[in-house]
């Protein structure tokens, strides 16, 4: 099995519009654009930043998963 390049822990880390899943050398794994704005998320069909934690943990655990696995 493959361990995608990436190299455990992963970790989130949220920013202004997006959350990302980042591995221990900085590398980042996933990413989903974010916006806290009501009106302009369904306008841009963005997440809210709550709900992009959490497809991000999802995201995170699925992956270290696995690369534990492999």
């Amino acid at each position: 099995m493959s361990n995608f390049g990436l190299v455990l822990p992963l970790r989130i880390e949220v920013a202004e519009e997006s959350v990302s899943v980042v591995d221990a050398a900085g590398v980042r794994a996933f990413y989903v654009y974010t916006c806290a704005e009501p009106e302009r998320r369904r306008n841009t069909n963005r997440l809210s930043p709550e709900d992009g934690v959490a497809v991000a943990k999802i995201a995170a655990r699925a992956l270290t998963d696995q690369m534990e696995r492999g």
